[in-house]
């Protein structure tokens, strides 16, 4: 039983060490060997892990804190409203969630080292669900995206940071699917066919970035090139032709 005040405890409590003797825990339990009040874990090079209050019935209540084992602050989470931060080790906040049952739900929020909003989306029951947006560090959107079942679904987009389309495509169950369309940076058209089962099928055609052609051709079901395929160099002059045959 210890007793000190720099602990935060106002009256002696249990103590509990690890086999190099260093500090593990200090707190109470119940006569039912529950744990309740205010509890304090330690790491065994005697920093704090964690602190926060039990309810009677042996369960966290109220708002809990977790550190690093350099002592930073690792994340808050408050157990009466299932609301989580997660920080960086300099305390930048790295993750805003809420859990429900044990499971992430609502929306989330990810950040970037700089404090800046990497990227905001939406759990349900611990599964990605619904419509999402990443950005970049500088605040720009980079990507706008759709999820079911923790799987890419509907319409995706991604930009530049200019704000100019980078790419504007399809996904199904996690797959791409359907039309592609990819850009240069300067808008001009960098690739575009369709994709099937997330493999490239059919009609492709590839341009550079002044907006000449650089190749086409097909591809068969299993993404394989077939037929003719034309090849141009930048200033739009044909330089080859290939056929495959699979």
């Amino acid at each position: 039983v210890v007793s000190l005040e720099h602990f935060g405890f106002p009256k002696p409590v249990q103590a509990w060490y690890y086999n190099n003797n260093t500090l593990s825990a200090l707190g109470e339990y119940t006569p039912d060997e529950l744990r309740t009040g205010h509890w304090k874990f330690f790491y065994d090079n005697h920093t704090l892990s964690a602190e926060g209050n039990y309810s009677d019935k042996g369960k966290k209540i109220g708002t809990w804190k977790y550190f690093h084992n350099d002592g930073t602050l690792k994340s808050v989470e408050d157990y009466s409203t299932g609301e989580v931060t997660v920080y960086y080790p300099d305390g930048v906040k790295r993750e805003h969630f809420y859990l429900k049952e044990d499971a992430i739900d609502g929306e989330v929020e990810l950040f970037y080292p700089c404090g800046a909003l990497k990227e905001k989306l939406v759990f349900q029951n611990d599964k990605r669900q619904g419509k999402g947006r990443s950005y970049y560090a500088t605040g720009e959107v980079e990507t706008i995206y759709e999820y079911t079942d923790n799987e890419l679904n509907g319409e995706f987009q991604s930009f530049f940071v200019n704000g100019n389309p980078r790419i504007v495509a399809s996904y199904k169950n996690g797959r791409l699917s359907g039309d592609y369309r990819s850009f240069h940076a300067n808008k001009n058209k960098d690739s575009e066919g369709r994709y099937m089962n997330g493999v490239p099928v059919g009609l492709w055609t590839h341009y550079y970035s002044n907006g000449n052609v650089s190749r086409k051709g097909n591809y068969n079901e299993a993404s394989q090139p077939v037929g003719e395929w034309v090849y141009y160099d930048e200033a739009g002059l044909l330089t080859e032709k290939r056929t495959f045959d699979h």
